[in-house]
């Protein structure tokens, strides 16, 4: 166990792994849909969040049911 992970799990943290659901992958990253604009902070767009898989480029929301 890493000490980061050593940490979370001493905080009572829930480490959540994101895994792709078409290929299984964990190496995923999260980005910006800028298509999605959820709110506007001063002026400025606050864009709903993706998620995208780099080995299949599948992109899915994190809120989405599968």
């Amino acid at each position: 166990m890493s000490q980061e992970e050593n940490r979370s799990f001493l905080k009572g943290e829930k480490m959540a792994r994101i895994e792709c659901p078409k290929c299984k992958s964990l190496n995923v990253k999260e980005v910006e849909d800028k298509s999605k604009v959820i709110a506007y902070f001063n002026h400025v767009p606050v864009y709903k969040k993706k998620i995208v898989c780099k080995d299949c480029t599948y992109e899915w929301y994190p809120d989405e049911k599968e």
